[in-house]
């Protein structure tokens, strides 16, 4: 079975483009070719104990110190924190303003003095998030990206790039390939109810690629895909866990073998990607926030 796409330090995704964006002419010649060339990782240091969906209550604070930024606070679910060299922070710079209005964002050095790191394992048992705390951690006033208090703004635009989700759609297609594979070479797709779940699954993973494309095109023209990109996260994390979901049901008792297992069928994949995906759809921006900001920006309806 192949390994799909994905690991630690995938915020590079959509740090390179905010970059790119609103870096300056330093930043972009400093931090973009490393991204470019796969020589540099980066995390997402954004949700907080206390502010997941409601992300602009985030606290932590990054107060000015003649040339540089003292942060303290704590960050939660960092992906790929521990194998990151950069982070991008999102920490508050007013304290006194409006939540949305003292947001700054600053490129971390995650090897920083008082950056500490700590494991959270998932449902797979695996370590893909982190803890991150700072003490006292010195950050150089070129580490701000973009307008000093506008960063809750470029945060937007950079959740926009990451719920594309193009990366998951291909994740999804060649998980397909390998249950399509299974099921043929196990006859059961002479039962058309099998074919039926099949030719279901394919057609979700066909809509979900247009989903991308789509916030790929109006990006490229300029435009901000914001209640289309959650379009896209909302059906592509649900049909996830639907693909997971039918392939246990195929697969029957064998596919509660676990990665390892002798007799597994597909690597114990199905059941391991079971329990990965159900957290998709609380990971970048619960289902409930997508359909409320599908109501409000995209119908136009009333908060």
């Amino acid at each position: 079975m192949r390994k799909a796409p994905g690991g630690g330090g995938m915020g590079v995704m959509w740090v390179g483009p905010l970059i790119m964006m609103y870096g300056t002419e330093e930043q972009k010649a400093r931090f973009i070719p490393p991204i470019v060339k796969e020589e540099a990782q980066w995390c997402t240091l954004y949700s907080e104990p206390n502010a997941g969906s409601d992300l602009a209550s985030l606290q932590t604070r990054a107060e000015r110190d003649g040339d540089e930024f003292v942060v303290n606070g704590q960050k939660i679910w960092t992906s790929g924190g521990h194998n990151s060299q950069w982070g991008l922070l999102a920490a508050r710079t007013d304290p006194d303003a409006q939540t949305h209005k003292g947001i700054s964002m600053l490129l971390v050095d995650m090897k920083s003095p008082g950056l500490t790191i700590k494991p959270l394992y998932d449902l797979t048992d695996d370590h893909n998030f982190n803890e991150v705390f700072f003490d006292n951690v010195r950050v150089p006033r070129e580490g701000l990206l973009g307008e000093l208090n506008r960063g809750w703004y470029q945060m937007a635009v950079g959740l926009q790039f990451e719920r594309s989700w193009i990366n998951q759609v291909v994740m999804a297609e060649r998980f397909l390939d390998d249950i399509l594979s299974w099921t043929k070479e196990s006859g059961m797709t002479s039962d058309p109810l099998v074919r039926q779940k099949l030719a279901d699954l394919v057609i979700r993973t066909r809509v979900g690629r247009m989903l991308g494309y789509r916030v790929v095109w109006i990006q490229s023209q300029g435009g901000s895909p914001s209640h289309e990109s959650s379009i896209d996260k909302l059906f592509n994390s649900e049909m996830l866990q639907m693909l997971s979901r039918t392939g246990m049901t195929l697969l029957g008792l064998k596919g509660q073998l676990n990665k390892g297992e002798r007799n597994a069928p597909l690597g114990g994949m199905v059941q391991y990607n079971l329990r990965q995906w159900t957290g998709w759809t609380i990971a970048g921006g619960t289902t409930e926030i997508q359909r409320n900001i599908i109501a409000t920006r995209g119908l136009g309806l009333p908060r």
